[in-house]
């Protein structure tokens, strides 16, 4: 390494110069690579392109089949055979339950539970279970009820396939 500083000043114009170089020649490359594979690379940019308008397609789909299973669930009476179904087409299963919301006044509720030697502070896990159950009835306390319909669509869906293929 150089010890002056005109040595010092020569040897950084001869290491920007070799960058200079270096730089010209891996953009020469990069210049070549892609006129050489431009094709390839097009090719590579279209696969791309299909996947996402296929997974578009797919989740398009999927949500028209939740719409409109949830419509067909929705129109079953009640009361009728059908609506206890849990495979009602191939490759689609319904599961029924329900949301419990409750309600409460906070520092009604705790009072409750301090006069009824509950607990000394609201623990609103067993509380709300407790409510739920029937064992704490007021007229400041409401549990909502709320059906929750899920649709699952199997992940494999070969043999719906098979069968619909003649």
């Amino acid at each position: 390494m150089s010890t002056t500083i005109p040595e010092l000043v020569k040897e950084l114009a001869e290491k920007r110069a070799a960058l200079r170089r270096a730089s010209l020649v891996a953009e020469n490359s990069r210049i070549a690579f892609d006129a050489a594979h431009n094709a390839e690379l097009q090719v590579l940019a279209d696969y791309d392109e299909a996947e996402r308008e296929a997974h578009n397609d797919m989740m398009t789909a999927e949500l028209a089949l939740r719409q409109l299973v949830t419509a067909y669930y929705e129109a079953i009476p009640g009361d009728s055979a059908e609506r206890n179904n849990k495979k009602p087409f191939a490759g689609v299963t319904i599961a029924v339950g329900e949301t419990v919301t409750v309600k409460y006044e906070g520092p009604k509720a705790l009072d409750y539970c301090r006069e009824h030697d509950l607990w000394l502070m609201v623990d609103t896990k067993k509380f709300e279970a407790a409510a739920v159950a029937g064992v704490v009835k007021a007229d400041w306390l409401t549990i909502e009820r709320e059906p929750k319909v899920t649709i699952r669509i199997d992940n494999d869906l070969s043999a719906v396939l098979k069968e619909a293929t003649p």
